[in-house]
């Protein structure tokens, strides 16, 4: 039988992340991935700055697989432009299939272990050991469940939670010059479309919870059509995950949960790597402190945690606001030149999704703020 100190099931960026950290404090780490690398994953694929930031943070350096960066973003309520930004900070987008790879190599590289090809077939939590589909076993100290939003590892702290959403998404030829992010609130009934450019075609995509009878493939083909970037029928893939629906208590006896299977994704935006990497630098903490002198994972990763919970209240909130249909004519008001950069985007940009500097709560007070100074700064030039 294998033993390692910790055992984590999906090798995704919160996993490989997780295990590239517990190998520098020198604990013993499995990573058990049912796909073989590298391998394709549905994901828009944009990092932002905070992201870069925290990648540098946990691996030294920013070098990792990009097709392209871009400082442009254009905001739309529906199909309406209504903001658009050339902010100080940059985005970058990755192709998940070679960013999730470069990841797992550098846990490799730590001398982590990757068993590919394989799923986790039974677990007991008494005797803290897993058997494999190709029958091996292996024990364990810890268990992290990495293995995104349907998660199986996810049934052993919390059997009753279910991911509550769904996204498709295609990859559409576009020309080169091609170059803002553009997000799209409200491109699918209650939920946001994307399309990302990533050098010569784009990823285009749209997401929200899941409802009862609705075509997301017909969805995706109308919204990619009417965005400008048609994509082929046969190309769209689609996946669940959690919307704004996180796991209260992501963690039980030894046993825990990071990013996706914890249901950590930005309600607002869907960005899900940034959550998926602070899980894991938490994770990782929390797990060499219960090793190292028996803290609970509750004392340290629960407490953690929170912090990301806090931030996707908030977010849940702002997300209430920019769908209901009382406030959107308003927002629709706000439309600016065909290149007039937007201040209040700007602001929104920089402060939240770079950084997180502020909540989205904050983003409400500051808005009216703007808005007025905006509308005062030509009379003062008068």
């Amino acid at each position: 039988m294998e033993r390692y100190q910790a055992v984590i099931v999906g090798g995704g960026p919160a996993g490989a992340a997780l295990g590239y950290l517990l190998r520098k404090r020198g604990i013993s780490a499995c990573i058990i991935e049912r796909k073989t690398f590298p391998r394709e994953k549905l994901c828009g694929g944009m990092l932002t700055e905070k992201t870069a930031a925290l990648l540098e943070e946990i691996y030294g350096t920013r070098e990792f697989p990009c097709r392209n960066v871009t400082s442009d973003v254009e905001i739309y309520m529906g199909l309406t432009r209504i903001s658009y930004a050339s902010v100080n900070t940059r985005l970058y987008l990755v192709e998940r299939r070679e960013f999730d790879n470069e990841l797992i190599e550098r846990f490799r590289a730590a001398g982590g272990v990757v068993r590919e090809g394989v799923r986790v077939r039974d677990a007991d939590t008494r005797r803290r050991q897993l058997r494999l589909s190709d029958g091996a076993e292996i024990a364990y100290r810890v268990l992290i469940g990495a293995d995104g939003a349907n998660s199986q590892t996810r049934k052993l702290v919390d059997p009753d939670y279910r991911a509550n959403a769904f996204c498709a998404e295609a990859n559409a030829p576009t020309p080169e010059a091609s170059n803002p992010v553009r997000i799209y609130f409200g491109g699918m009934p209650g939920g946001y479309g994307w399309r990302f450019p990533k050098g010569g075609y784009d990823a285009v995509g749209i997401g929200g919870e899941i409802v009862k009878g609705f075509d997301m493939k017909a969805a995706l083909l109308r919204f990619s059509k009417d965005a400008g970037a048609p994509v082929d029928p046969a190309n769209i893939r689609g996946a669940m995950i959690s919307d704004g629906h996180y796991v209260r208590r992501p963690y039980k006896g030894s046993v825990l949960l990071v990013g996706d299977a914890a249901g950590l994704i930005d309600p607002v935006t869907g960005e899900g790597i940034y959550f998926a990497l602070r899980s894991a630098s938490y994770a990782a903490s929390a797990i060499a402190a219960l090793l190292r002198d028996g803290v609970s994972l509750a004392d340290t990763y629960g407490a953690d945690i929170r912090k990301i919970h806090a931030i996707m209240d908030s977010g849940n909130r702002c997300r209430r606001v920019l769908y209901n249909k009382r406030v959107q004519p308003l927002l629709l008001r706000v439309r600016p030149g065909n290149r007039e950069r937007h201040p209040v985007t700007e602001w929104a940009l920089e402060n939240i999704l770079a950084d997180y500097r502020y909540t989205y709560g904050r983003f409400f007070l500051t808005y009216p703020l703007i808005r007025l100074r905006q509308k005062l700064a030509p009379r003062r030039e008068k």
